[in-house]
């Protein structure tokens, strides 16, 4: 822990020296979630409710990260530098099949949020009915004060007319508060911005099931999605509804957290829904990507301890008590120290470069923009979390330690991003290396030059160069690799370079072979474009293994 993250890591192109089995699409061996990094009453509970569920560490990790969002949000935001701050509030996503006990996880997380709710609930019904009872007596007084004025025999116009006036008045001034609550659910953005409206700005929308995203494309609304509450949630930008039918609303920084579970299948139609990447929906969201363990687990688990689950429910409730203040203000931020400003900054230097064309993270520099900002809005939960059980989190500076565990989480989420985009096929580069791949195991190459795949996939590729990119791909999966040159033996234009063939896909697939592809002669005629159903039937016979990075 006392050590620099090495940012740098998740870039890198060693060359390799051995073949080792191909890594078929979205099945890269993922890092776990960095649980140390967490605050020690988080972390025990992680470790906790993973053994007792059976679950990977990664969903309660995930989901106690978004627990403490919605106990912060729109209550403290983190200062970077100047005017540049980041509210708390996360979108939080876990991909995992169907039979991991997703709901178990969420009951235990959500269980002392709830519960909280339900205490306040109740202490505060007694005052709200009572503020209703007096409201519509008022609102029955003014109709009468109203027909009054209007001339009604036996009144007195002119002071109905002003003892209305003065109701009225009061009126608008005197809302009747909402019954509190903390998490929504299943529920449209129409109602979820009344909700939030009514809650201070700020609600968590926490689901084992993740419907919210089929609500969002627009299920009652013959598909048309409606992102805009969503989108501006995330960042705090005003949102204004007006209606027809009754009184507008007004949000002037509304933070929204999201903490929700998806299915594969379902990850992997987001792409495919209006508006949701093109208008920046998915590169808010952190996703995570754990390893299933079903068929792995214990039948007889340890239950969790019940000091930790208690412990657990003591910090959480204590940031959900925080003083919210005044909707129409800002709310205080965190200062960095000199050292975690230090720290953030190098990691913001290290991912910048790799945003612009051609860059590592180009394909997904919707996310990756924001992730500088979000490693910081981590490191300001972490910071909240550190304090849950004494000073208040604004009494000191972010210290060097939390930017740098907030960092190895937010190198933990790069990884996980950068395959849950390459599933939603929103990579285009992944999409090219899919179709190159096709081609060869079609062909049943052992090897061949990038001039005659040029050849095969001019309906695809304009140029030579662009196949580069999905070579690259292929190569750090370990499908290819690119043999040294050969001297050359005389003037004349160099002779293409030779790309060899796993040997193992080849086994796998083909008893014989073609002969070295890089003589055009040989190569046969071209393959029919393949399709995503193609590729996939294919690429499931390689079991996952360490991927070796091939510079093309």
């Amino acid at each position: 822990m006392d050590e620099k993250p090495s940012f740098e890591v998740l870039f890198d192109n060693a060359p390799a020296d051995a073949w080792g089995p191909p890594i078929p699409f979205g099945h890269t061996n993922l890092p776990t979630f960095p649980v140390d990094c967490l605050s020690p009453w988080l972390r025990d509970f992680v470790i906790e409710v993973a053994r007792d569920t059976q679950t990977p560490a990664d969903l309660a990790g995930m989901l106690c990260l978004a627990s403490v969002a919605v106990g912060a949000a729109r209550k403290i935001r983190i200062e970077i530098i100047g005017t540049y701050r980041e509210p708390l509030n996360i979108y939080v996503v876990v991909v995992l099949p169907p039979a991991n006990r997703k709901s178990a996880v969420f009951r235990h997380v959500t269980e002392p949020i709830r519960d909280l709710e339900s205490c306040l609930v109740e202490a505060a019904r007694p005052r709200i009915e009572a503020a209703k009872v007096e409201r519509e007596i008022k609102q029955k007084k003014l109709e009468k004060l109203k027909a009054d004025a209007a001339g009604k025999k036996g009144a007195d116009p002119d002071q109905s007319a002003e003892e209305a006036k003065q109701i009225a008045q009061e009126l608008v001034f005197e809302k009747v508060e909402a019954l509190p609550q903390f998490l929504a659910d299943d529920t449209t953005p129409e109602k979820l911005c009344t909700i939030i409206f009514q809650q201070g700005e700020r609600i968590g929308v926490f689901s084992p099931e993740g419907g919210i995203f089929e609500l969002l494309a627009g299920r009652y609304q013959d598909k048309i999605p409606n992102l805009d509450l969503i989108l501006k949630g995330h960042a705090g930008d005003s949102y204004r509804v007006d209606r027809v039918s009754r009184e507008g609303e007004f949000l002037r920084s509304p933070a929204i957290t999201f903490g929700l579970t998806v299915q594969p299948d379902v990850l992997r139609s987001m792409h495919d829904k209006p508006g949701f990447r093109g208008r920046g929906l998915l590169g808010r969201f952190l996703y995570s990507l754990p390893k299933s363990p079903v068929g792995h687990r214990q039948v007889d688990p340890v239950p969790a301890n019940p000091a930790v689950l208690a412990r657990f429910e003591e910090c959480l409730v204590n940031i959900l008590r925080l003083e919210g203040g005044d909707p129409s203000e800002d709310p205080p931020a965190l200062k960095l120290s000199s050292g975690a400003y230090a720290r953030w900054l190098e990691f913001a230097k290290t991912v910048e470069p790799t945003l612009g064309e051609g860059g590592n993270l180009f394909a997904i520099q919707d996310w990756a923009g924001k992730f500088a900002g979000a490693v910081a809005r981590i490191a300001g939960l972490l910071h909240v979390a550190d304090h849950a059980g004494g000073t208040h989190p604004l009494s000191e500076k972010v210290g060097e330690g939390v930017m740098q565990r907030a960092a190895e989480i937010g190198e933990y989420l790069l990884a996980h991003a950068l395959v849950a985009f390459e599933q939603m096929g929103a990579d285009p580069d992944v999409e090219a290396a899919k179709t190159v791949l096709r081609t060869i195991e079609r062909k049943g190459l052992r090897s061949f030059t990038k001039r005659d795949l040029f050849e095969w996939l001019k309906g695809r590729f304009r140029r030579v160069d662009q196949l580069a990119p999905a070579l690259k791909i292929l190569g750090e999966h370990n499908f290819l690799r690119e043999r040294p040159p050969e001297p050359r033996g005389g003037p004349g234009r160099p002779s293409s370079a030779v790309i060899d063939v796993n040997p193992a896909l080849r086994a796998e697939r083909w008893e014989e072979g073609p002969s070295d592809s890089h003589n055009s002669q040989n190569a046969g005629s071209a393959a029919p474009e393949p399709t995503q159903a193609d590729f996939e039937d294919s690429a499931n016979y390689a079991a996952a293994g360490e991927v070796i990075e091939v510079d093309l």
